[in-house]
């Protein structure tokens, strides 16, 4: 991303801030922009002057709701550039000392509501999973192209962080402190809990609980799930469901747990070719809708498809290390 790039970018996110329409994951990344540099704080806090500066002019001559944001805006970004340009004449020192005044009460406000100065930590885990210890007791674990970042200590009133990719949080219970997850648009709010969020996919997130009881949040909606259940985010819909699953894989990359609730033998089938990487096919005579509820954990895919067979009444035949074909089984 080049230079003009980037600074468009950190516009549009500064105009969504301020009026009111930015994400809690844009908000964190405006956060974290801001406290970089003091020019990017003191470009925040200029823009924060020139929007407040604007809302009054549009105010005097319009009433609010014919209010133009798009314009207000314009005129945000044109001021902004003439205070950085310092083009100063005489007739302009005062107002521009009034000007100082109240970028010292923006700063102030920056310093105070958005801490700048706070460190941020981002861990990563690339090739491999890895397990964080948090400093309040929480643990996660990360999942391979997955990262967290937060505040260093985290803040006074929650624990926040912001996640990218997949991972599963056991989180200590505090509850004047509840921790905060923010990703793809969304926020996972949980005050001591297990729980699995996937969000690798940048167009839904999945969430499912282990155990205790977590909130899902984006915009105004709200859902809440309990043990054993799954919620769903998808971002071409913007809605938030809870949906009952007949397969939990949400463990799989940590433990290898696998669980089969009424499942049909198709569905099954497409799992384990998906999770263990082989070719599992059926023949022509088996009923594929046939359903069974079994539980697996840490086996491995030949063992698997023999309890399968000895559950179904079904016989497995091995072609290759990696293949195998399923035939009903002798009546």
């Amino acid at each position: 991303m080049d230079l003009h790039e980037s600074e468009e970018k950190y516009n549009e996110l500064i105009a969504r801030y301020l009026n009111g329409e930015a994400t809690a994951t844009q908000r964190l990344e405006l956060e974290k922009w801001i406290g970089l540099s003091d020019d990017n704080a003191t470009s925040f806090a200029l823009a924060k002057m020139a929007w407040i500066e604007s809302q009054e002019d549009h105010f005097e001559s319009n009433s609010p709701e014919h209010i133009d944001v798009d314009a207000a805006w314009k005129n945000v970004v044109h001021r902004t550039e003439i205070k950085k340009a310092k083009v100063i004449n005489f007739q302009r020192i005062i107002q521009l000392a009034a000007v100082f005044v109240i970028a010292i009460g923006v700063l102030f406000f920056i310093t105070n509501r958005l801490n700048p100065s706070e460190e941020f930590v981002e861990i990563g885990a690339q090739d491999e999973r890895k397990e964080i210890n948090l400093e309040d007791g929480s643990n996660v674990e990360l999942n391979t192209k997955s990262s967290i970042t937060f505040v260093d200590g985290f803040s006074d009133n929650e624990r926040r962080v912001q996640l990218k990719g997949e991972a599963f949080f056991d989180i200590n219970r505090d509850t004047l402190k509840p921790f905060i997850i923010a990703t793809n648009d969304i926020e996972i709010k949980v005050l001591g809990t297990r729980f699995n969020v996937n969000s690798a996919n940048p167009d839904s997130v999945e969430v499912h609980v282990e155990s205790g009881v977590v909130e899902l949040m984006y915009e105004k909606m709200k859902i809440t799930l309990k043990e054993g259940e799954t919620g769903l985010y998808y971002k071409n819909t913007g809605r938030l469901i809870k949906k009952e699953v007949t397969v939990v894989a949400s463990q799989f990359w940590r433990n290898r747990k696998l669980t089969f609730k009424r499942t049909q033998l198709e569905s099954i089938v497409k799992t384990l070719n998906k999770l263990y990487d082989v070719n599992i096919s059926m023949d022509s005579t088996i009923q594929m809708d046939r359903k069974t509820t079994v539980k697996f954990e840490d086996q491995d895919i030949e063992l698997i498809l023999d309890i399968l067979a000895n559950t179904l009444n079904l016989e497995v035949e091995k072609v290759k290390d990696d293949e195998f074909i399923i035939h009903n089984g002798e009546e």
